[in-house]
């Protein structure tokens, strides 16, 4: 399939690592982080947790507009703050999908498919922090050592931090993540419009200070990123988001 095309299949090639740097091949797995963005890895990055080893981003080519007039699509039974607390749906092409549940205490939880398999869940607080995530059978434990409950409402201009511990296997360390809330947009996902937070994401997992990752457009009343963008070292930007979502139904 041809870079560009409505499917957004990546090639071989398409990637690039966390910090922005030269384009590398990569082995041509496909994946998401939280249901967002195919990549191709070493080690994985999903909703916000970096974990040892090289990782490679691979945004996509082509550009989304934020608002606007929404492109064509089917009836779509847009989720709201009230009946996405039932869980809903999000895809992206015909093969990727993931379904949303919002549970107790702010937490979320996520389970994504790919072809019809399930290829990762994650355990995230209000959808943005994640607490715990099982990659093909591998599981990954963050511990937070700030109240992220203190951190919420989020507000335009504030910049929050949250420290984790992580555990992989016989792996450990810490992650420090900043995000800064930069404004307001409008996004379209089929023909569903949701007011969205611009959210800069920065992490280290080092003493360094932490480094900008990605922009992310989240949901606050759906507690999901709906988009994120990448910066390439060109200097251009390339967003990836999801094509479809809809409410589930009570037999789904």
């Amino acid at each position: 399939m041809r870079r560009g095309d409505p499917m957004h299949q990546l090639r071989r090639g398409d990637c690039l690592d966390h910090g922005g740097r030269a384009p590398e091949e990569c082995d041509g797995r496909i994946f998401t982080t939280g249901g967002i963005g195919r990549h191709c890895e070493e080690e994985l990055q999903v909703a916000g947790a970096l974990v040892p080893g090289m990782i490679r981003l691979a945004p996509l080519l082509g550009a989304f507009v934020l608002s606007g007039i929404p492109l064509a699509a089917s009836a779509q039974d847009c989720p709201t703050e009230q009946s996405g607390r039932r869980g809903f749906v999000v895809e992206r092409g015909d093969k990727q999908k993931s379904d949303v549940f919002d549970g107790e205490g702010g937490i979320v939880r996520t389970v994504m498919r790919y072809n019809g398999a399930p290829l990762l869940e994650t355990t995230q607080y209000e959808g943005l922090f994640q607490l715990d995530r099982l990659d093909e059978g591998r599981r990954t434990k963050f511990e937070p050592q700030t109240d992220l409950k203190s951190l919420f409402p989020l507000r335009v201009g504030q910049t929050p931090k949250a420290k984790f511990t992580w555990e992989r296997d016989e792996q450990k360390g810490i992650l420090l993540i900043e995000i800064a809330v930069k404004g307001t947009e409008d996004l379209y996902i089929g023909r569903c419009k949701y007011s969205v937070l611009k959210i800069e994401r920065s992490e280290t997992r080092s003493a360094d200070p932490p480094r900008f990752v990605y922009s992310e457009y989240y949901s606050p009343i759906l507690k999901l990123s709906l988009a994120k963008e990448y910066r390439y070292p060109n200097g251009q930007n390339h967003l990836i988001k999801f094509d479809r979502i809809y409410t589930k139904r009570p037999s789904q």
